[in-house]
């Protein structure tokens, strides 16, 4: 349920606080009052009325522990609401994901909520080193040595058996610090570890090549520009090794080996000239060719395919963190968008070089050469509607100045002026 139209949601909320008030006001009945009050919280999702969901992030962190997890899941909207990232917010929190690890039948209800409510929302940061420290000394477990070789942590499992705590515990936050930029900061990379203590520390920090690739550097330019020092190039081969790691080991966790694996489906990491031997052995699928015809473009042209490849392609396939759905999720699906209908990726986010190259000659006809800014692929995205217009059917998927939205802009532009230019050769003008 939703609150579409206007003023609906501070109808609800102006409602809901006097119910939420008298519930707590309650004595004597004390599973009355706990009854009341999950009615309050859970009438409180999707009712984005700012001091209600102010009163919900409160129970989340700070409420009767028994009614946490309920709250964290009613927070309406992570757009609405900033998460603290302060011990006092996080502690409790960071606890109750610890031990719902050790329940693997209670994972879904104590630790699922929380995950999913960190990976999406966006966080305060602190502005000190020492309470970045503290938040990420909560948040990002350690697992000493000699967890690494217990039975538990070291067997495969039986199919259906669910992970034990540690590596639950390990994928789990992994998930929280590689998919929320928010949290991929200067501090986190601070905890990168040097070397590996125990298999679950592999897994925490694995997917870390995904991100840290592009971490701290430029808009990515259609035409390769000179590159100044890295002070970044050791993180980046530490995650770039780690992740071959589990390619090239003789006796590959299984864990591992199929996280890498499904990594492997951006083209940024099965591009690497580091990873891509590697991979080849293992999943010869991930490291084809280009197809023909991007070998017969002009340079000019191959050059912009690659950009698409490299980035624009990515950016298609990424979840928004807000509603969960990528662009793929619906014009990659045979049937849903017959306007714009593209080739889908595979279970990982892979495209093959034939889709790849379906796609890429579909959204060029998206392109007006002759007034680039009123190019469909340009304002579908945003969500633009006027008299003349209709918006997105997927709602907005950028805003203006998003890194993800000024890579297209960049890809879009480039390609307008070889349309103009006539340069299109083969592909597809």
């Amino acid at each position: 349920m939703g609150y579409v139209t206007p003023k609906s949601a501070e109808m609800m909320g102006k409602a809901i606080l006097p119910v939420w008030s008298k519930a707590e006001a309650l004595t004597g009945d004390r599973a009355a009052k706990t009854q009341q009050l999950k009615l309050a919280i859970e009438a409180s999702a999707n009712a984005t009325f700012d001091p209600l969901q102010k009163k919900v992030l409160d129970y989340s962190s700070g409420g009767p522990e028994n009614l946490r997890t309920l709250a964290s899941t009613s927070l309406s909207d992570p757009r609405v609401i900033s998460l603290p990232a302060t011990q006092e917010f996080l502690e409790p929190l960071a606890s109750q994901i610890t031990r719902g690890a050790q329940e693997p039948e209670r994972r879904t209800e104590l630790v699922g909520p929380l995950i999913k409510l960190f990976s999406r929302a966006r966080w305060d940061m602190p502005k000190t080193d020492e309470q970045q420290k503290i938040f990420y000394g909560l948040l990002v477990p350690s697992f000493a040595p000699e967890r690494g070789k217990l039975e538990e942590n070291t067997r495969n499992l039986l199919q259906m058996e669910k992970d034990p705590p540690d590596w639950y515990l390990a994928r789990s936050i992994s998930q929280v610090i590689h998919s929320n930029p928010d949290l991929q900061t200067p501090a986190l990379l601070d905890k990168f570890p040097k070397t590996f203590a125990t298999p679950m520390d592999e897994m925490l920090w694995l997917p870390t090549v995904k991100w840290l690739s592009s971490y701290g550097t430029p808009l990515p330019a259609v035409k390769e520009e000179p590159k100044g020092p890295d002070t970044l190039t050791p993180l980046r081969e530490r995650a770039v090794n780690l992740f071959v790691k589990q390619l090239i080991d003789e006796k590959p966790d299984r864990r591992l080996r199929n996280s890498a694996l499904a990594l492997a489906a951006d083209p940024r990491i099965h591009t690497d000239p580091k990873i891509r031997p590697a991979l080849a052995k293992v999943k010869p699928a991930y490291v084809e060719e280009d197809v023909p015809e991007v070998n017969a473009m002009p340079a000019a042209w191959q050059a912009n395919f690659q950009y698409f490849k490299n980035w624009v392609a990515p950016e298609m396939i990424k979840a928004n963190r807000e509603d969960e759905f990528s662009c793929l999720g619906c014009h990659g699906v045979a049937g849903r968008v017959p306007s714009m209908e593209l080739s889908a990726a595979d279970e990982n986010g892979y495209q093959s070089s034939k889709g790849l190259y379906r796609n890429y000659t579909a959204l060029l006809e998206r392109i007006n050469e002759n007034d680039v800014e009123k190019s469909k692929i340009l304002r579908k995205p945003l969500n633009v509607q006027s008299g003349k217009e209709d918006g997105h059917q997927g709602g907005r998927r950028f805003n203006p100045g998003d890194r993800g939205y000024e890579i297209l802009r960049r890809w879009v532009l480039d390609a307008a002026v070889l349309k103009t230019q006539k340069l299109a050769g083969s592909a597809g003008n």
